[in-house]
């Protein structure tokens, strides 16, 4: 029987999870803030593996790559986020957008569940501000950090709101109070302590480049990591097929950083914020994969949807259509293994184009999206949005 469990992600220090711009400027290593889909998948498949003993001796890859009980375990897809088909992985049905959990002084309760927040959602002396979309002819302030994607071309895009002139777009983890003020169109409540940079905290540190596993001479770069601030903890919803993984130590990312993991059932009571939570409890929903499925081709389009909210990042191969605008942040790529077809040579890395977390999509009565054929791009976390009604 597939049941939902909490699978938690400790660091013992700084973590660094590198990405397609990395080194964008050439000097400097940027780290990811937040673990990717992926690099959680490939640790809870390996971990499987490893703790039934199934791994080779240098704990790398499955002793036996045909072998029958491996893949009931963990499945044989590699994990291509654009791959068509059924994504089979085994006894692991699902996992979620990841998220931070905050958890109580004695570190045995969770306390709530943090998420970043949408990108209409803006600050100005300490104060959280939902951007309001206007007809053109009403006055009010430009927005100017909206992007239309309804043509081949990427191009800014201009729209009348009620942002302030000088707010910005609030880095921001939202919880239990944030989204259910969210979801109804209120306005949230504003929290020192959920800032991100009080949360996930920022270090930088010199390093040299190596060839051939030795130093270059002045060869110096900027490496900037981060770490979590006590009692926070990265977390998933995994849904699995029996208890099949225990708590384990586990490395995380190309630079292996050290991470504490704990499984525990979502109907355990240091998770019972999740069912009161509005996003967690539709994680805790095994049949629930986001309300893109709403604007499916086949489907008549939903008039009464305001707007979109991107809640993972979400995969996209053709331009949408049908908006009436957008707000979105630079749209990146991830990278994942990839099969040659080529002989005598086994993988190769490839990129897949993603809208970024916290992605605004204001739809018209055009608007479709097929993400039928994102099979694995769902079951690992990616492509899940919520529909907000008009309102709301």
């Amino acid at each position: 029987m597939t049941k939902p469990y909490l699978i938690s992600f400790k660091p013992s220090g700084n973590y660094y999870f590198g990405s397609s711009r990395s080194f964008a400027e050439g000097f400097c290593a940027q780290s990811l803030r937040f673990p990717t889909q992926l690099t959680l998948l490939g640790c809870i498949r390996r971990t499987i593996l490893k703790q039934q003993g199934l791994l080779d001796d240098n704990l790398r890859y499955p002793q036996d790559r045909n072998g029958k009980t491996f893949k009931d375990l963990t499945g044989d897809a590699n994990g291509n986020p654009a791959l068509n088909g059924t994504a089979d992985l085994g006894r692991i049905k699902r996992i979620s957008q990841v998220f931070i959990a905050r958890w109580a002084d004695d570190e045995n309760r969770i306390d709530d569940f943090l998420f970043p927040v949408p990108n209409d959602v803006c600050i100005s002396h300490e104060t959280l501000q939902l951007v309001i979309k206007c007809p053109a002819e009403n006055s009010g302030w430009h927005c100017h950090n909206a992007l239309d994607y309804a043509s081949n071309a990427i191009k800014p895009n201009v729209f009348f709101s009620d942002r302030e002139n000088k707010s910005r777009h609030a880095e921001y983890l939202g919880g239990k109070k944030f989204w259910n003020a969210y979801l109804k169109g209120n306005q949230p409540e504003y929290s020192t302590d959920c800032e991100i940079d009080k949360i996930i905290k920022k270090c930088s540190q010199t390093g040299i480049a190596r060839e051939n596993r030795k130093s270059v001479d002045n060869a110096y770069y900027i490496k900037r990591s981060f770490h979590l601030i006590k009692k926070h903890t990265f977390g998933i919803i995994v849904h699995l097929d029996d208890k099949i993984l225990d708590n384990d130590d586990v490395m995380l990312g190309g630079e292996r950083c050290l991470f504490r993991m704990k499984i525990i059932p979502i109907e355990d009571n240091c998770c019972s914020e999740a069912f009161s939570h509005p996003l967690i409890n539709r994680f805790v929903n095994y049949s629930d994969q986001g309300d893109f499925s709403l604007f499916n081709p086949l489907k008549e389009n939903p008039a009464d949807m305001i707007k979109i909210v991107c809640l993972s990042p979400c995969i996209y191969t053709e331009p949408l259509t049908g908006l009436e605008h957008a707000m979105i942040g630079e749209p990146y790529k991830i990278r994942y293994l990839n099969k040659l077809k080529t002989k005598g040579q086994n993988l190769k890395s490839d990129t897949v184009l993603m809208l970024p977390t916290g992605s605004i999509l204001y739809p018209d009565d055009k608007f479709k999206f097929d993400d039928t054929g994102y099979d694995m791009a769902k079951t690992i976390g990616y492509n899940f949005a919520f529909a907000i009604k008009k309102g709301r």
